[in-house]
């Protein structure tokens, strides 16, 4: 699960970032998406408090994402990726390499057989998605 505040102030952001400090939970992943033209530096400030808690929020440079896709039309879904909203998470696909190893008979089986077919079976599924 991934949650994304910011870049403006507001009661919700604040007790979020509230929550977050005194729960020091490792889920849900957070990222604060900042702007230097919006966000307030007491909020920032609150921000690198709660790095200092729980190592969350990351933070995303807003002005540099909103380049990317447009402005607040693109959403944080890990701390290094970012999609267009309403679409786009189904190309972000992962392997399991313990998962992976597990089915390989040797550590030669692993990399001449099993990973080669799974990285196939990714790229297959990252065709289909696109």
């Amino acid at each position: 699960m991934h949650a994304n505040i910011g870049p403006s102030d507001s009661p919700i952001t604040r007790a979020i970032l509230r929550a977050d400090a005194e729960l020091k939970q490792v889920s849900p992943n957070l990222t604060f998406i900042y702007d230097p033209e919006i966000t307030p530096d007491d909020l920032l400030l609150e921000v690198a408090k709660n790095i200092c808690e729980c190592s969350k929020p990351h933070i995303a440079n807003g002005p540099v994402h909103d380049k990317i896709f447009t402005k607040g039309g693109y959403g944080i879904v890990s701390c290094y990726n970012s999609l267009p909203l309403a679409g786009g998470g189904s190309t972000l696909v992962r392997l399991n390499l313990k998962a992976i190893a597990e089915r390989s008979e040797s550590l030669d089986d692993f990399f001449t057989r099993t990973l080669p077919h799974y990285c196939q079976q990714q790229i297959a599924i990252h065709r289909c998605a696109v």
